[in-house]
C-alpha cells in the first residue's frame, strides 16, 4: 500500500515535469520512508494519547529510534509489517507503563530493565565485533558515538528513574528492551533462514 502511493506519487512528479523518469525511483523511495516515518509517527501519539502518557510515548519513540539506528536488529520485509510491529511494541509499551506507573516496584523493574537491555545490546554488537559473529547476522559495527549514545542513553534512564522518580526513565527503559529484543529477533530469524537453507 504505502510503496504504491509512494509509485503514484512519483510517477505526478514525472508527469508534471517535476523529475526524470530516471529519478522517479528515487523520489518513491524518499515518499515511502517519509509515509512509514510519519505513519509510525502518528501511531506513537495515538496510541500514547489513548493511554494518557504523550510525553512517555514520545520519549520511547526517540530512545527506540536513536538505538535502532544506532545498533541495527530486525527489519521486516515490507513497511506494513514494520509499521504493525511497531504499533503492537508501542502498545505493549504504554500498557506496561499502565499497569505500572503508580507501583514502588517500577523503578526497580526500569532499572531491572536497562541494565539486562545494556549488557545485553553491548553483548551482541560489541563484544561479538572481535569474534565476527556479527558479521553473521549482519549486524552494524557500533562507533565511538554510538557506544556514548547507548551509554547516554542507560545514564538518562537510570537517572531520571533514581532521581526524579518520573515515567520517562521507565518509557526509556522500555525502548531500551525493545531494541534488545529487535536484536535478538534478527538474530532468530537469521539462524531460521540459514536453517531453511541448510535443509534446502
Amino acid at each position: 500500500m504505502i510503496n504504491r502511493l509512494a509509485n503514484r506519487v512519483a510517477f505526478v512528479f514525472v508527469s508534471y515535469g517535476e523529475s526524470t523518469k530516471e529519478n522517479a525511483d528515487i523520489y518513491a523511495y524518499a515518499l515511502e520512508a517519509i509515509i512509514a516515518v510519519t505513519t509510525s509517527l502518528l501511531i506513537c501519539i495515538i496510541v500514547s494519547l489513548f493511554f494518557g502518557f504523550i510525553i512517555e510515548g514520545i520519549v520511547f519513540m526517540l530512545g527506540f529510534v536513536i538505538l535502532r539506528r544506532v545498533t541495527g536488529g530486525y527489519h521486516a520485509k515490507s513497511h506494513k509489517i514494520c509499521i504493525s510491529t511497531f504499533a503492537i511494541v508501542i502498545i505493549i509499551a504504554m500498557f506496561i507503563l499502565t499497569l505500572l506507573s503508580e507501583q514502588e516496584i517500577s523503578k526497580y523493574i526500569s532499572l531491572l530493565m536497562s541494565c539486562i537491555a545494556l549488557i545485553g545490546i553491548f553483548s551482541i554488537t560489541i563484544i561479538n565485533k572481535s569474534t565476527n559473529v556479527m558479521y553473521t547476522f549482519s549486524l552494524k559495527k557500533i562507533s565511538k558515538i554510538g557506544v556514548f549514545l547507548i551509554t547516554g542513553l542507560w545514564f538518562l534512564c537510570v537517572s531520571s528513574t533514581v532521581i526524579l522518580s518520573t515515567q520517562i526513565g521507565f518509557a526509556l527503559s522500555l525502548s531500551m528492551f525493545a531494541v534488545f529484543g529487535s536484536l535478538i529477533a534478527h538474530i532468530i530469524s537469521t539462524l531460521a533462514r540459514k536453517e531453511v537453507k541448510i535443509n534446502e
